[in-house]
């Protein structure tokens, strides 16, 4: 997948969830408030950087939602998307949105 297909696919996927996505310097970004707090989302080349906002974030609640397997850095509070296959990274994406946003 080329970064043009996979940006396209990245606006695609947080179009769905109403959330809107600017162009800063040369990444997408966005800031969706999701139901465990503000999510600062950009993409990268061939990976998606997630970071929760700390100021109303909390880590107990994330666990509580998820598990504690799951891959967050629990002082940064970020939430990175890396895999080989953007593809997996756009599916991964969605899959984590549809957690967080409902």
């Amino acid at each position: 997948m080329t970064q043009k297909k996979f940006e396209s696919e990245f606006k695609k996927v947080l179009k769905e969830y109403g959330i809107n996505v600017y162009r800063e310097y040369d990444r997408l970004h966005a800031q969706p408030m999701t139901n465990l707090g503000e999510l600062f989302i950009s993409c990268n080349d061939g990976w998606i950087s997630m970071r929760f906002a700390p100021e109303n974030f909390s880590i107990s609640k994330f666990y509580a939602k998820f598990s504690e397997s799951e891959p967050i850095n629990k002082w940064s509070y970020k939430y990175n998307i890396h895999t080989h296959d953007k593809e997996d990274c756009i599916l991964e994406l969605d899959s984590r949105l549809n957690a967080l946003m409902r």
